[in-house]
């Protein structure tokens, strides 16, 4: 009964898996996450505070900020072309001018209901004192450092005026990775990193209304009082590249004996590969699967991508940063080697193709001629007895009557020689 439970959890788990990564519905949800929930999301547990004196009053602000994630990841790696962003949760929590008594704010709506009042009159001129307005503002800047670049963008911000002050406030909350590191991030062997620096600020900004007996009645008086609370963050990513290297292992000058035709190949990748296919004449024959895909959830609610090896992941040699610089006119370096071989059936000329899909959506193919032919016997007969056809038979020396006679006696001679090894090796 426990092996059966097990087989179904294991066959429910399966069943859940992704042929293909699910790129543009994971990078949509997180954009999604980001802004309607990680936009205002205050984390008690990495808050800071600030203390706003109004007053005579001390009034406490807390707020949060760090990195949350990339809008797309897969096995913490991410790769250039794909619009991907690095996504900040902040939020923060204000404190109000409370009552005398402690039980209620005084704030405009109190204000406006109850005027002046005496709960509310700090000092003690027969006038309220009220907070007019509190707010948060943000302001986000991240570094990107990819081997000797890096790039500081800035979040667009609005400005935000409260009474005679002006403040900047951020108006989102994801930062997408600039086109120069892209650029760079472009020929990363696989291996290499992406640090990402977060730095911040949340201001809490008070308008606070001092009302002062001017004889007659009272009259309002505005003063603005803000403190900020700095804010620092990093994360690594591991970056893929774009670049593939194809090379035919077999038959390397692009022509074999008919009877072991072959089309095998190895690859070096700067990203993972997950899916393969051979073609042969514009028709499928043969598939390659290394991994299928799961998604799972972080802290913060994105989801990221992750990789379960499948059926073919033997093809997959290792990690090797390996760079063909007598091979490659580009000098770029790999990460990933692979395998794949093929054998099939037939003669004469045929188009073999090896299509590569990896793991960010990226698709390559590589393309070749190969011919296969049969042996001769003087440039005559073929070895299936057939009349000799260049297009699917490889010429032959021409050989004579007197030449096959010489070789019968060499192949005698050479049989005598093995007994008389062998005889005088048991002596």
């Amino acid at each position: 009964m426990k092996k059966l439970l097990l087989l179904l959890a294991f066959l429910s788990f399966s069943s859940a898996l992704y042929d293909d990564p699910p790129l543009a519905s994971v990078a949509t949800s997180n954009r999604a996450t980001a802004s309607s929930i990680l936009f205002n999301h205050f984390n008690e547990s990495i808050a800071k505070s600030v203390s706003i004196h109004a007053v005579g009053n001390i009034i406490y602000s807390n707020a949060s900020m760090r990195i949350a994630g990339l809008t797309l990841v897969v096995d913490n790696a991410t790769s250039p072309g794909l619009n991907t962003g690095v996504i900040i949760e902040k939020g923060g929590v204000t404190g109000h001018l409370m009552q005398k008594s402690g039980i209620g704010r005084c704030d405009r709506t109190f204000f406006e209901r109850y005027g002046d009042n005496a709960e509310c009159d700090f000092d003690n001129d027969g006038c309220s004192e009220y907070e007019n307005s509190t707010d948060i503002f943000y302001t986000i800047n991240v570094t990107f450092f990819f081997r000797d670049s890096s790039t500081t963008e800035k979040v667009n911000e609005e400005t935000v005026r409260i009474f005679d002050k002006t403040f900047g406030n951020a108006v989102t909350n994801v930062i997408s990775i600039p086109a120069l590191i892209e650029q760079v991030m472009e020929n990363s062997s696989g291996i290499e990193n992406l640090s990402v620096v977060l730095n911040g600020t949340a201001t809490a900004v008070y308008d606070i209304v001092d009302r002062e007996n001017a004889g007659v009645g009272c009259i309002d008086s505005h003063t603005v009082v803000f403190d900020s609370m700095g804010f620092s963050d990093m994360a690594i990513y591991r970056v893929e590249g774009k670049n593939k290297f194809f090379f035919l292992s077999a038959p390397i000058l692009n022509e074999q004996w008919f009877r072991n035709n072959q089309f095998d190949n190895v690859v070096l990748s700067q990203s993972r590969m997950y899916k393969v296919e051979i073609v042969k004449n514009d028709e499928k024959v043969k598939n390659f699967t290394l991994y299928r895909f799961n998604t799972t959830t972080n802290g913060f609610g994105l989801l990221e991508i992750v990789s379960v090896p499948a059926e073919d992941i033997s093809t997959f040699i290792g990690t090797v940063n390996i760079t063909p610089s007598h091979l490659d006119s580009d000098n770029h370096t790999y990460a990933f080697l692979y395998r794949f071989n093929y054998s099939y059936d037939g003669i004469g000329d045929n188009i073999l193709a090896l299509l590569v899909k990896d793991v960010f959506g990226r698709s390559e193919n590589y393309t070749q001629k190969i011919k296969s032919r049969q042996l001769s016997y003087d440039s005559n007969k073929t070895e299936t007895g057939n009349d000799y056809n260049a297009a699917t038979t490889r010429k032959s020396a021409s050989l004579s009557i007197e030449n096959l006679r010489m070789l019968e006696i060499g192949f005698g001679m050479l049989g005598v020689l093995v007994i008389l090894i062998a005889y005088r090796t048991r002596k």
